[in-house]
């Protein structure tokens, strides 16, 4: 018995019969080719059945892209075709995401989103559709492709499932909100050209997700419009925050209701008849990515020795950069350890900033913990267990941050600060 899984090339995975889908270009896309050499190379160490279905994303920054931001510079052509062909030699479909839900007719010219098409239309690759307008476009431009109705539509009505699944798409993504709801699972006619999204960091019933994708939509089109801008006229982004998907990964998912996991994969979605799976990550670390790969693809006996083998091979191709410790000095003064009446310890930002004598973090940072300050009121689900007492009285909570000389920034937490 097969199963498929989808994977991000920027950032994602899935399953069918178990195949599974993954995410590309940025990270993922050395993390995917590990775990894609590795399948084939040690097969007994994944679960059984498994087989990679697609690496999805897209080459950033496109127009026609959604769902999840971009934020990078565009990529040169050689790059494009080598990913490409690159990914295509091994069996996999590309598979991009192009579920921009504001898109133009005159927004289909787009050079750079028609030349991404041009190098991949070997009618091997797939793209997954939000828009009319552009799915009319491919359709008639770019007839080699698959056509994968996107998620973001938000079809949460089992008879409308059935009516797209009578449409000529190769897959329907369901809306995750179906997970676990079997009794409506059990209503959909064609089960074997459905995608079951296996691990959403969005919280159940979510009411602001199709905002979220109009605001990815229009801040899409500000990046490019603001790469042929002066910087003193680039426009900024509209902002957006969300407490749950910025910061959930795997193991804080588990409690949802729309969380499926591997033996619910295996034990009821492909007896149902579900045959492909999607895990996501787009825009996840490159370490919440290595988890949940293993969660979902290695055997449980085996998720320790290949976790470890991913990230050696990481630093090994630099894709992971470990820098040692900095040489400091033990010192410590009564003013290091003291609080200033805003909490802040008193005189370790400014004199780090300086090189004079070190403060509490200082020493605390010389010493391998990566630390902030507590969060501001409003932040206090994330407080349990996750704070230590430091001498004077301050709290600080632990989190993972880049170090970069004497800068500290956030990849994951609440606040940016310096050393």
């Amino acid at each position: 018995m097969k199963y498929w899984y989808r994977s991000l090339w920027r950032e994602e995975t899935v399953y069918h019969g178990s195949k599974f889908s993954s995410a590309w270009p940025a990270p993922e896309y050395p993390l995917n080719m590990l775990v894609l050499s590795m399948l084939k190379q040690k097969p007994e160490w994944f679960r059984e059945g498994v087989r990679i279905a697609s690496f999805f994303g897209e080459f950033p920054t496109l127009l026609w892209n959604g769902g999840r931001p971009s934020n990078y510079d565009q990529c040169d052509a050689a790059f494009i075709q080598y990913a490409v062909k690159s990914i295509n030699a091994e069996g996999v479909p590309v598979r991009y995401t192009y579920t921009n839900m504001l898109l133009t007719k005159e927004d289909l010219n787009d050079p750079y989103c028609n030349f991404c098409m041009q190098a991949a239309d070997n009618g091997l690759n797939e793209v997954m559709i939000f828009s009319p307008v552009l799915e009319k476009y491919i359709r008639d431009k770019y007839p080699g492709y698959k056509i994968n109705s996107s998620t973001c539509k938000e079809i949460r009505d089992i008879n409308q499932v059935n009516e797209e699944l009578k449409k000529d798409y190769y897959l329907v993504v369901l809306d995750y909100n179906f997970n676990n709801r079997f009794e409506e699972l059990e209503k959909i006619e064609d089960k074997a050209r459905c995608e079951i999204l296996v691990n959403a960091v969005c919280v159940p019933d979510c009411p602001r997700r199709s905002a979220h994708y109009q605001n990815v939509a229009r801040n899409q089109r500000i990046l490019l419009e603001n790469r042929e801008l002066p910087p003193e006229q680039r426009k900024p982004l509209e902002p957006w925050s969300c407490e749950y998907g910025e910061y959930n990964c795997i193991y804080t998912i588990q409690n949802y209701s729309t969380y499926v996991s591997s033996e619910d994969i295996w034990d009821k979605y492909v007896p149902m008849g579900f045959h492909h799976f999607k895990i996501e990550g787009r825009t996840a670390n490159i370490f919440s990515l290595v988890e949940t790969y293993t969660h979902y693809l290695i055997r449980p006996e085996k998720q320790g020795e290949v976790r470890i083998m991913l990230l050696n091979n990481l630093v090994s191709s630099k894709v992971i950069t470990v820098n040692p410790p900095q040489n400091r000095p033990f010192a410590v003064g009564t003013e290091g350890m003291a609080a200033s009446a805003g909490g802040e310890p008193a005189g370790s930002t400014e004199d780090s900033q300086r090189g004079e004598g070190y403060g509490t973090r200082d020493i605390l940072a010389s010493a391998g913990f990566l630390l902030f300050q507590d969060a501001e009121p409003g932040h206090h689900e994330y407080d349990e267990g996750l704070s230590r007492q430091i001498p004077g009285g301050i709290s600080y909570r632990v989190c993972v941050w880049h170090i970069s000389g004497s800068h500290l920034e956030r990849r994951t937490g609440f606040f940016w600060s310096d050393l």
